[in-house]
């Protein structure tokens, strides 16, 4: 996922709080109000929130803001291949002469 903002940060993080508060997502003006912002600029953050998928929403339904659950980035294992079967066959061939 990409990295956001830190208002975007904001925004979500309040969103995420208040889900899990409430057991209902909040409306635009609630986010505003918290925030101190207007409701077009929450409106802007919450589409770019979905656009990079934080965030979801039915846009006909009040309150339907839901938070997208992230997957946790899992640590890559980097294995080595040993040395093709044909390099040690040459290498025994070679010691044997």
């Amino acid at each position: 996922m990409e990295k956001l903002s830190i208002r975007q940060q904001q925004v979500f993080d309040f969103v995420k709080d208040y889900c899990d508060k409430h057991g209902y997502c909040p409306s635009l003006a609630d986010i505003a109000q918290a925030l101190s912002l207007h409701e077009s600029t929450i409106a802007t953050y919450t589409s770019v929130l979905k656009q990079k998928g934080f965030l979801t929403s039915d846009y006909r339904v009040a309150r339907s803001l839901r938070v997208v659950e992230q997957e946790e980035e899992k640590p890559v294992t980097v294995w080595t291949l040993p040395q093709p079967v044909y390099k040690v066959k040459q290498l025994y061939l070679n010691n044997i002469h």
